[in-house]
């Protein structure tokens, strides 16, 4: 056994003098160098001298290194004869197997493979290995160590050998490329576009090949178990193989391959290989010229082990050709064939001591002599027996402050079964593979970029997850910012992930209480890859002081050019699309730019919202002034991406039609008939809240996909297979010369609905038939439908087929397949088809197929069949969000173009008033203001001049005031008295410091920006919402109790108002702090006081049978039977409003925000408005019609007259005004509701910024867009619905948007069980 002296890493002899390296470079080109022992001042003469002296150093240091390690080469060569003996190196199969692998390692195919087989001849172990790309060092570092452990021999006992080196991998692939170039010269253009791709080349090298990897692998464990082995006392202990495709991420299914047999334990070598990917190569790479480097006596066994490996083993470096006798470094059997690797004929003459062989070799590989081979580069053996661990301690983690409740994972488990009962976790992919999948492919493919680093914020950029499939995405990207707030560190990533699985977290926490719930261990893909290969070495790259412990933080040093700059480049796959990363001073943020076709576009949701100009084309750019801030920087710096664009020749701006145009009002024909009559013999049970069509069918269609259903198909497709053909009139034939196919009735219960019973006492029963046609995909098919009739004779007592074959009958002659209904609903949600389309293409398929003769049914009859198929599925439409339930805190609203012809629409506006209360408004628009005044106060127009010169001085402060707009000092100082004369005596004070200028710039700016909100005519409660009024003004307590109070009491007034947040922040132990703590609490009074005495709502009192939707063209599902909970009053405001848009004016021309409401009249077509829950998967909450136009009414009245409570947050895209609307009529309904606009429409508006959601940072994940969505499925059914009337209209909506929201919550479903196997 070694000593532990021997089992260090031994390194050159650095005291040594050489000629080589940095000192052969200086001869060469000094001004004088001595040639034959004389000065020279032609430095070209000294390389023969130099080149001499070289030639003896290295031929000594070969020699005297090869006789140091005369052991571990005359063990090589007792290897290579058993292996000559065992392995018959005619037909090898490890060599095949070896081969196999290199070819897979050097084509491109693969990220690294890695192999190992050991043999056992008495004492003696022998291991050859190979090791490729990700597992390149992978024995050196950790497998031989394992090995050893396993195998439990001594270390001298075991010899092993590297199989292929480094050089030999890129020697092999230079030879594949020049390969396959002469390949594709030869070929035409064509031909050698079409050679085999990736995919089928990775799958013929791994399994269908001859001599592929596991085929060879096969043949090599069976040879082992032959006699020969036995003969020779020899045991194979066992091969492992393990192939990583090349971009294995991008495969739903694991394409990578791993084996492991006897003594390799593949648990722990698949830990070591996650490991070692993780960290990389802990050794250093050696090459070729290292082997002329003088070793250190004592030479340990496992340096001489790893000096023979130094040594290229490519077989074919000097020969095309090479058979498997000349791959060991000993002559085949015959003496016809010496070896042929460099290495084997290196040992195989020094063995014989032909060293000047060995010198003619090594010289013919490598011109050695003018080579810097001798450089100041050393490798580091392998020390005999250690492993490597961490060189520096990982740093602490930092403390988090105590939680008041910690959510787990297993509430996250809890939560989905929330949306989807079914859910289990044997129902994700294994859950460590997925995150693992996403960390190998981030280490060896990803992008780690370190964008932003500040005091207290760091912003990283990763690549996306794919929510759809669950894939690596290798252009796509998120940002992941690192905040630390005292000894706290947050974390919060932009990808959709960290959204769902938020969304999931907070499923059962109010809103409001957020605050009080540490979602630490909620963790997308993206914060475990950081905390896991990041978050800990912060300091050390910060202080330049980190060694490169794993691939990652190689990543980050090398992208640490990029922090803080203002633009970076990202990665893409195409140069059609530019994606850039920019960072922006004015909000501290970092956001995607995205250039595609010359048009520059910020991915910023708050951009869009706050900025009407975040997209832009680059013509342009350099003419516009007023563009969102992240544009602002592409322009600024155009000099670092203008030359990577290439500019079109079209550059004319985009325009982007809204799509509220209205289109041809056209009636399909084959509705024409039906439109001028509402539904014959349909009825809508107000009891039951169901829908009932007649049919003879009373069975409840097969679902779309069940196994009946498909059972039902392929019985039909035997029809056909069947191939007696057709008759004249195209119906299928069910034999040769003619009959039916017959359809038997189900067997009987004991009694029937009259009570007579269906069996006479002998048992026998009463059965009648008909003729039916039954249409399916194939064509028409005539049916002898059999009933059991009761003993009465009562015809609603009739058990026909049906249910079991999947075919629903509408009247004794016609039926069809469920087949069919789901056909079209496919094509409903997919195109616009409308019914007679539908027809159409349906009796050209029966033409196409079958016979000219056939036909489908008549339009009349299709939608006769399809609305009594529907209604046979007894839908209960008032479903709910499996989350939010009856009491949604989010609701999101919009209008529609979408209705039936007015004439055949009985709707009422939903703002009729039902009763003859009359309301008067509690308080107006200017009374709810900062700088407020009741209607008809006389100093009116002096008090709207103040709310202007508050602006005015906002704006001097933020540098966006106009030159033209300044007045002298003498008038501003005028108008600042009339202002403080205007407000409560409270809020003098802090106004007054403003005015003055008596406060740092960072405290005006801070406060200009809140008095740029106050000084509009809209409702203080916009700033302060009226139900965290109570929490705000503990907050302000605390802060005058303690001036150290913990900064995270103010980042819960973050909630609701930023804006006063940084204030507060920027105030904190300044002199001005109890001004404005002051300011702010006389403020959420004012507040309260303005809620305080308002009308609350009515009490609550259901109307039965007010849920008919087919008589009153409304289905809400906010409660469970769906009837109106409360009446609608006449209210005073709706006949002294300005008009439908504004009751009173906004205070200034450039904050009015416009509306186009559609009118009914030109087209006579109604209209539909939905809500919508925005929060989770977006369920419709029901619809009203529109006989009219849409307006404010719509949402005010609708949320009124069918919720017991109204919502926290309303999305909506006029909520500036409808706030107004609704505070006006009913404040105490709406005192606790905050207005946004969505992210669509938010951009257009010129109200202030409290209506924009994105800038509180709990709303931004929020799908405030789900209107539009919906919107531009419900123009798949407009078609048909038009000529409809009121009862199959509703019914249709219904329908069609319980699809539509079960596909939505399918796919949100599939998300969150996409996101929590990430989790782990």
């Amino acid at each position: 056994m070694a000593s532990e002296d021997e089992n260090r890493p031994s390194r050159m002899n650095t005291d040594v003098p050489s000629t080589s390296g940095s000192t052969h470079y200086q001869k060469l080109h000094s001004e004088q160098v001595l040639v034959m022992g004389v000065p020279s001042d032609r430095p070209e003469l000294g390389i023969y001298t130099a080149t001499m002296q070289q030639n003896k150093e290295w031929t000594s240091n070969l020699r005297r290194n090869l006789e140091l390690c005369h052991a571990a080469v005359t063990r090589q060569s007792a290897f290579c004869h058993l292996l000559q003996r065992t392995t018959s190196p005619e037909t090898s199969y490890m060599f095949l197997l070896e081969k196999s692998i290199m070819d897979m390692a050097i084509s491109g195919l693969s990220e690294g493979c890695v192999y190992g087989v050991v043999f056992r001849q008495g004492r003696l172990s022998y291991m050859r290995f190979f090791e490729s790309g990700i597992f390149s060092g992978f024995f050196k570092s950790k497998g031989l160590d394992i090995m050893k452990q396993m195998l439990a021999c001594d270390i001298n006992d075991l010899f092993w050998e590297n199989s292929f080196s480094s050089d030999d991998i890129k020697a092999a692939e230079e030879d594949y490329f020049k390969l396959l170039s002469k390949k594709r010269k030869k070929l035409p253009e064509p031909e050698s576009k079409k050679l085999p791709s990736t995919g089928r080349r990775y799958s013929e090298i791994l399994s269908e090949n001859k001599n592929s990897i596991r085929k060879s692998l096969e043949h090599l464990l069976h040879h082992t178990q032959t006699n020969i082995f036995q003969e020779n006392n020899i045991e194979c202990l066992g091969v492992m193989v393990s192939v990583e495709k090349k971009k294995s991420y991008k495969d739903k299914q694991s394409a990578n391959y791993f084996s492991a047999s006897k003594y390799f334990d593949g648990t722990a070598f698949q830990a070591a290989f996650e490991s070692h990917r993780t960290e990389g190569c802990m050794c250093q790479q050696v090459t070729f010229t290292d082997v002329f480097v003088p070793l250190e006596h004592p030479v340990s066994w496992d340096q001489q082990l790893q000096y023979i490996s130094m040594f290229p083993n490519w077989h074919k470096w000097q020969h095309k050709t090479v058979s498997f006798s000349q791959w060991l470094s000993i002559p085949d059997t015959k003496g016809k064939y010496k070896p042929a690797s460099l290495r084997n004929q290196v040992l195989y003459n020094f063995r014989e001591g032909n060293m000047d062989n060995v010198y003619s070799v090594c010289s013919k590989y490598k011109n050695i002599a003018l080579d810097q081979a001798q450089s100041a580069s050393t490798f580091e053996c392998l020390p005999e027996s250690s492993t490597y661990g961490d060189i520096v301690p990982p740093a602490s983690k930092r403390k988090r402050r105590e939680p008041t409740r910690r959510l787990t994972i297993e509430e996250l488990r809890t939560n989905i079964r929330t949306i989807d009962p079914q859910f289990s976790s044997d129902n994700i992919a294994e859950e460590r593979s997925c995150y693992n999948k996403f960390k190998y492919a981030m280490i060896e493919n990803g992008h780690v970029i370190w964008r932003r680093s500040a005091a207290n914020v760091n912003i990283f950029t990763m690549n996306e997850v794919s929510m759809t499939t669950g894939l690596f995405q290798e252009d796509c990207y998120v940002h992941l910012t690192k905040t630390d707030i005292d000894n706290t560190t947050e974390l919060f990533c932009s990808c959709g992930m960290y959204g769902i699985l938020l969304q999931l977290a907070t499923i059962s926490i109010p809103q409001d209480n957020l605050d009080e719930v540490d979602l630490s261990d909620v963790k997308c893909c993206h914060m475990r890859f950081f905390n896991e290969f990041i978050i800990d070495h912060i300091p050390s790259l910060l202080n330049n002081s980190s060694r490169s412990e794993n691939k990652v933080i190689e990543k980050l040093e090398a992208t640490k050019d990029q922090i803080n700059e203002p633009i970076c480049r990202m990665p893409t796959a195409s140069d059609k699309t530019l994606k850039f990363s920019v960072y922006c001073d004015d909000d501290k943020t970092c956001t995607f730019v995205h250039i595609t076709d010359n048009s520059l576009s910020c991915q910023s949701g708050f951009c869009h919202a706050m900025y009407s100009s975040s997209k832009r084309k680059v013509q342009h750019l350099d003419k516009t002034e007023t563009i969102c801030p992240h544009l602002n920087q592409l322009k600024v710096h155009a000099d670092k991406w203008m030359d990577l664009l290439v500019i079109t020749a079209d550059s004319s701006d985009s325009v982007y039609l809204s799509g509220d145009e209205d289109e041809e009002d056209v009636i399909p024909p084959a509705l024409a008939a039906t439109a001028a009559e509402d539904i014959k013999g349909h009825r809508f049970n107000e009891e039951t809240g169901l829908w009932e069509y007649p049919s003879l069918s009373r069975h409840i269609p097969s679902q779309d996909g069940s196994f009946l259903l498909q059972q039902a198909i392929q019985l039909r497709h035997t029809f056909c297979d069947a191939n007696f053909g057709r008759d004249i009139y195209g119906y299928i034939k069910a034999a040769p010369d003619g009959g039916y196919y017959e359809l038997q009735p189900p067997n009987v219960p004991d009694m029937c609905n009259c009570g007579a019973g269906y069996a006479f006492p002998n048992g026998e029963t009463i059965a009648v038939s008909h003729i039916s046609t039954v249409y399916t995909r194939h064509g028409p098919v005539k049916h002898k439908i059999w009933y059991r009739r009761c003993l009465s004779g009562t015809r609603e007592c009739d058990i026909g087929p049906g249910e079991k074959e999947a075919i629903h009958f509408l009247t004794r002659d016609t039926g069809a397949g469920d087949e069919i209904g789901w056909d079209f609903v496919d094509h409903v949600l997919n195109s616009y088809i409308s019914f007679g389309s539908y027809c159409t293409i349906m009796n050209s398929l029966y033409k196409r197929v079958s016979h000219n003769s056939a036909s489908f049914m008549s339009n009349n009859t299709f939608i006769a069949w399809f609305f009594s198929w529907i209604s046979k599925f007894n839908l209960e439409y008032r479903q709910t969000c499996s989350i939010c339930k009856f009491t949604p805190k989010m609701l999101a609203a919009d209008g529609t173009k979408i209705g039936i012809n007015i004439r055949h629409s009985t709707v009422v506006a939903i703002e009729t008033p039902t009763n003859d209360f009359t309301v008067d408004p509690c308080h107006r628009r200017n009374e709810r203001a900062f700088i407020s005044f009741a209607q008809g106060d006389h100093d009116s127009n002096g008090k709207s001049q103040s709310r202007n010169h508050l602006l005015y001085l906002s704006k001097r402060v933020l540098g966006t005031l106009d030159s033209a707009d300044e007045i002298p000092l003498e008038e501003e100082t005028k108008r600042n008295d009339i202002l403080l004369q205007h407000v409560d005596r409270g809020f003098q004070p802090l106004l007054n410091i403003f005015m003055r200028n008596g406060c740092c710039n960072r405290v005006l700016r801070k406060l200009a920006v809140l008095f740029t909100l106050l000084s509009s005519n809209h409702s203080i409660s916009s700033i302060i919402p009226h139900r965290f009024v109570d929490d705000f003004q503990s907050i302000l307590n605390l802060i005058r109790k303690n001036s150290n109070f913990d900064t995270n009491v103010i980042n819960r007034v973050a909630k609701f108002s930023p804006e006063i947040r940084d204030v507060l922040f920027a105030v904190k132990n300044s002199d001005i702090c109890s001004a404005t703590l002051e300011f702010f609490d006389l403020l959420a009074s004012r507040v309260k006081r303005l809620f305080s005495n308002c009308k609350e709502p009515d009490q609550i009192n259901p109307q039965p049978g007010s849920y008919n939707p087919a008589k009153f063209g409304r289905a809400y599902y906010f409660t469970p039977h769906g009837n109106q909970l409360r009446e609608i009053p006449k209210y005073t405001m709706d006949k002294i409003s300005h008009n439908s848009t504004y009751d009173d004016e906004p205070a200034r021309a450039e904050e009015k925000c416009n509306k186009k409401y559609p009118e009914v009249g030109r087209k006579g077509t109604t209209y539909l408005f939905l809500w919508f829950d925005p929060q989770h998967y977006g369920h419709c909450y029901g619809y009203h019609m529109i006989p009219g136009h849409e307006g404010r009414k719509d949402p005010a009245c609708s949320a009124y007259a069918y919720m017991e409570n109204a919502p926290e947050e309303i999305f909506y895209d006029f909520s500036c005004q409808l706030e107004e609307y609704c505070l006006n009529r009913e404040p105490g309904f709406w005192k606790n509701t905050r207005f946004f606009h969505d992210t669509f429409h938010g951009f257009s508006h010129k109200c202030p910024p409290v209506y924009k959601s994105s800038r509180l940072m709990l709303l931004k994940k929020i799908n405030t867009e789900i209107c539009e969505q919906t919107n531009a499925f419900l123009q798949h059914i407009k078609y048909s619905a038009r000529a409809m009337g009121m009862a199959k209209f509703n019914h249709y909506l219904q329908f069609f948007m319980h699809q539509w929201s079960q596909k939505k919550k399918q796919n949100f479903c599939k998300k969150c069980t996409l996101a929590f196997s990430y989790v782990g």
